[in-house]
């Protein structure tokens, strides 16, 4: 077995062979040409075509890597073929193409282009007013991802968004993305200030931190905690360049030197002298004259700081966050279906049928009365949401071999002369929700006879568990009239909203001057809280019900949904109000608590607004991971450098920047690429992922046994306790003095509670200790549980003993901690769980 060393000698003589054995065609061509040049050949030119030759003495002209570069970065062209379809292209147009290129020439050009991406977004910076930042995270094959992006705005209001890369992250706390975020910005100007003309002062990364000027995210509260870090983050690095230049300005070059020789004394002094400081590891030695050179210019950077007036102060630190306008839509529609699912149970009325998956059917079938049975009922949902949920599983199925989604497009071509795509629910799509709820209005008795032609089609005569349930749903009547309710939201409210958000006539482009319009949006909507019957009503008009006053984005719908309100009795008509009012004002909270942000904002000057260009929605990072999971798709060998490189050419439009590269900078840029490439970078990110992997599981190991053994020790306690089984010896008990021999204390009858928990779960008692009350209230619960074990003790016709260990199939529960109601997420709201 050959050592680590002795194995990447041999893959280094592997690789040089066959270098070697693929340069052989070439050294014969160029044989060839030699001879035809010492006897006098010539090349002949097809029809007087010049040749384009992919190689000049062995290197592949810049001419020729721009062609490339285009071919695959913008014209998705796959890059094993690039070559191939250029010579095809080139005969077709009767140009000899002469050479070739290599397939890892190809993927090294390509890395070219991502480099010059990198140079072209730090230049931009050189000359911006302000840049934003927007990110996102997602996972893939459980793999966590940023996104990231920046935009630009320079002197002139010219404005550019730059995609900065996806890169993979061990996990998804606020720290993890600030380094990301930081680590990024200093390698990207290291790559910039490559690039500088000979002479010109490179910029420090910390000018880009001086020149952010806002962050667009959504509203989950790892992205504003990252906001507060890059915030800080900014306003410390401004304080140094500030100390940094008060010091050259007033002291020149040699003000800085000997500035840095203090700092240097300073830290020697500081860990006890020279021999102690040489004692350090070169990387502890950087660190803390880093950490003292921080301080130092810091100190002097917030004196002159603290010397400007007031208003100069804002504009230094400003900064602001904005939430992506796609996410309080989606939120807020959360936030009306909430209100309107909890007005069945505020109203003590019969909700929508239940719309239980097969497993949990069965045990309410067949179990009644059990634990299990009960957890089942509780875990299910029935209502609109969850109805179209399962509707888009049948008619429109993520996966393309499965569903009906092909038949039902047959049927609808059939039955009216044109096609239909239900929406995509299986997934979690902005709108997808309310868009099938619009499809379902419109189109209900045509899928009742749907799903009636698959039932007849079928050999059983019959629908599967979950095709029925969207049957059974259809057939509902409270289910559908939670149908129309959200069909009068999404086209009162929703439409409207998105028609100003992202709409081709849209009012503003930047999520900063929105303000308005969500103001406006909350009125409206206390507005028809007040006033249901704008829509709900025989007759709605889009004038006054509509949040901008214009036509219906679905007219159909509307019909639709109001032919069925017509055919309302009048007491449905006005629980159907009184229920768009109390889901109006849920949404109407929701709405404000994600709209929150705007009141900063208004405090914001014009000229701070306009230094901060920030779109509407947070589509760019949505956008981008769609398109790397297409890639993955298609390329699942090709690597996060190289697809980055790709997507972030074609993105930043950096053809024109990279042909406009002096033939010194491009003579770099080959040199820097095949410096990192050949740095196994992308190698040690993997490994560092592993090495993270390895260390959660370890860590989780360890915190799984400590909390197995508390678990333990509380069972073993309990086993241990000696327990009240008499509702006589309990009554003298709570009546026994203090410090009586009979008397307890709060914490034994936590101990009591403790045990009748632990071995009757199913009890009467409370799952948290926080909910048992003061004392008194804990001795109620305790007789509750002592007559409740003693009535299951009769009908069982069992005597145990109070030391007897618990049932097997009893529930352990650790008496230490409460155990919270935990809340869906909206990726589980939105699957219908």
């Amino acid at each position: 077995m050959h050592d680590k060393e002795q194995k990447s000698a041999y893959q280094k003589q592997i690789h040089a062979l066959k270098a070697q054995q693929s340069r052989v065609a070439a050294r014969l061509g160029t044989a060839v040409k030699r001879a035809l040049r010492i006897f006098g050949g010539k090349v002949r030119e097809e029809n007087g075509a010049k040749t384009f030759h992919l190689k000049e003495k062995g290197v592949i002209p810049d001419v020729a890597r721009d062609v490339v570069t285009d071919l695959v970065a913008l014209h998705s062209v796959p890059a094993n073929a690039v070559i191939g379809a250029f010579k095809r292209i080139a005969s077709a147009l009767g140009v000899p193409v002469e050479g070739d290129v290599s397939d890892r020439s190809v993927n090294r050009i390509m890395l070219e282009g991502g480099a010059a991406s990198e140079a072209q977004f730090v230049s931009t910076i050189r000359e911006a007013e302000g840049v934003t930042i927007s990110s996102d995270g997602t996972t893939h094959k459980n793999i966590n991802l940023e996104s990231r992006h920046a935009t630009v705005i320079d002197k002139d209001g010219n404005i550019q968004e730059f995609f900065l890369g996806i890169e993979q992250a061990v996990n998804h706390t606020s720290e993890t993305q600030f380094t990301g975020w930081t680590d990024l910005i200093e390698d990207l100007f290291e790559v910039g200030n490559e690039f500088c003309a000979d002479g010109e002062r490179a910029e420090q990364w910390r000018v880009f931190w001086n020149k952010l000027t806002g962050m667009m995210s959504d509203h989950a509260e790892d992205q504003k905690k990252l906001f507060r870090l890059l915030r800080d983050f900014k306003q410390r690095c401004e304080r140094e360049l500030r100390g940094e230049r008060w010091v050259h300005k007033h002291f020149g070059e040699n003000g800085l030197l000997a500035s840095m020789t203090v700092i240097s004394e300073r830290m020697i002094q500081d860990v006890g002298g020279t021999e102690a400081w040489q004692q350090l590891t070169e990387d502890e030695r950087t660190k803390r004259y880093e950490e003292g050179r921080s301080a130092y210019f810091h100190k002097i950077g917030e004196a002159d700081f603290d010397k400007l007036p007031a208003e100069a102060k804002v504009d230094v630190d400003f900064m602001l966050w904005a939430g992506c306008c796609m996410h309080k839509e989606m939120n807020a529609f959360k936030g009306f279906c909430t209100g309107m699912e909890g007005w069945w149970k505020a109203k003590g009325k019969d909700g929508p049928i239940k719309l239980y998956n097969r497993d949990n059917h069965a045990t309410v079938q067949t179990a009644q009365g059990t634990t299990a049975a009960q957890r089942a009922e509780d875990r299910t949902k029935g209502g609109a949401v969850k109805l179209v949920s399962l509707a888009g599983a049948i008619f429109r199925h993520k996966d393309r071999k499965r569903g009906q989604q092909d038949t039902l497009r047959f049927f609808f071509d059939a039955e009216l002369g044109f096609t239909i795509n239900f929406p995509d629910t299986s997934n979690t799509r902005f709108q997808s929700h309310a868009d099938a709820c619009t499809v379902l209005i419109t189109y209900l008795d045509l899928l009742i006879k749907f799903l009636e032609y698959v039932r007849d089609n079928k050999g059983t005569g019959k629908l599967n568990h979950m095709e029925q349930n969207v049957l059974d749903g259809f057939r509902c009547r409270r289910t559908i009239r939670e149908v129309v309710l959200v069909v009068l939201y999404a086209q009162a409210i929703s439409a409207p909203y998105m028609r100003e958000i992202r709409g081709p006539f849209r009012s503003f482009d930047s999520v900063l001057e929105q303000g308005p319009l969500h103001a406006k949006v909350i009125a409206h909507l206390e507005k028809i809280a007040a006033d249901p019957g704008l829509l709900v009503n025989d007759r709605v008009e889009f004038e006054t019900a509509s949040l901008d006053g214009k036509l219906w984005h679905d007219p159909e719908a509307i019909y639709a949904a109001l032919a069925w309100i017509q055919r309302c009795s009048a007491e449905e008509r006005e629980e159907m109000k009184d229920q768009l009012t109390m889901a109006c004002k849920a949404a109407t909270e929701t709405w404000r608590r994600f709209s929150s942000e705007f009141q900063e904002i208004s405090k914001a000057s014009r000229e701070n607004l306009r230094r901060a260009p920030m779109a509407n929605t947070n589509d760019a990072n949505e956008a981008a991971f769609g398109r790397e999971r297409r890639a993955l798709r298609n390329m699942p060998s090709i690597s996060h450098p190289q697809l980055n490189s790709r997507q972030m050419f074609r993105h930043n439009k950096t053809s024109k920047f990279l042909r406009n590269m002096n033939a010194l900078n491009r003579i770099k840029l080959r040199k820097l690429v095949r410096k990192r490439d050949g740095s196994g970078a992308n190698r040690a990110k993997r490994e560092k992922l592993m090495k993270n992997f390895k260390k959660v599981a370890v860590t989780r190991r360890k915190k799984n046994a400590l909390q197995q053994e508390k678990k333990d020790q509380a069972t073993a306690k309990i086993n241990n306790t000696i327990v009240i089984s008499d509702v006589t010896a309990l009554d003298e008990a709570r009546d026994a003095a203090p410090r009586t021999e009979k008397y307890l204390t709060v914490l034994q009858l936590d101990e009591q509670l403790n045990w009748y928990q632990h071995h009757f779960p199913d009890g009467p008692l409370p799952k948290t200790k926080k909910a048992r009350g003061d004392r008194m209230q804990k001795f109620t619960y305790l007789r509750q549980a002592i007559l409740h074990r003693n009535s299951q003790m009769e009908a069982e016709d069992v005597i145990d003993s109070p030391g007897e260990p618990s049932p097997a199939n009893a529930m352990v529960v650790d008496m230490d901690d409460d155990d919270e109601m935990a809340t869906d997420s909206e990726a589980d709201f939105y699957r219908g769980a």
